[in-house]
């Protein structure tokens, strides 16, 4: 008998007979709960790579990607939001064309209710891909 075999081979177990589920002459097989862990293997590593690979950094050629400046204006009275709790009163209006340069998702810090990803992006110069192969990005203490 080989590893595979020895491995997923199903196994016989005596059960008394009034468990629920069992067969009746009391020996159940060990094969669909095996069967189960691999299935749960499988979708955990196909759920990790789905994962790692949508977060994959994408390559652009030389060039400034995004040249005008992000315009910002003042909001003189905007009625508060309310999110998971909290208050937040907008006080300016953003318009932005940017490079997304970095991201880091937050789940356990006290603003992720807030703002559970946050962005590091750039325009101008720092949306040239030339420019940003000679800087390092890195994000943190927010």
């Amino acid at each position: 008998m080989g590893f595979f075999e020895a491995c997923f081979a199903p196994r016989k177990r005596y059960v008394p007979t009034w468990s629920i589920g069992h067969r009746r002459d009391g020996v159940v097989s060990m094969m669909p709960r095996t069967k189960i862990y691999l299935f749960i293997c499988v979708l955990a590593i196909s759920y990790g790579f789905v994962n790692r690979w949508s977060d994959r950094p994408v390559h652009q050629a030389p060039g400034v990607l995004a040249k005008a400046e992000p315009m910002q204006t003042l909001i003189d009275r905007a009625a508060p939001l309310e999110k998971n709790g909290d208050t937040i009163k907008p006080l300016a209006r953003y318009e932005i064309t940017a490079r997304a340069l970095s991201k880091e998702c937050y789940r356990w810090d006290r603003g992720d209710n807030l703002a559970p990803v946050d962005l590091a992006v750039g325009w101008g110069p720092m949306a040239d891909s030339d420019v940003l192969d000679k800087k390092k990005i890195s994000q943190g203490n927010r």
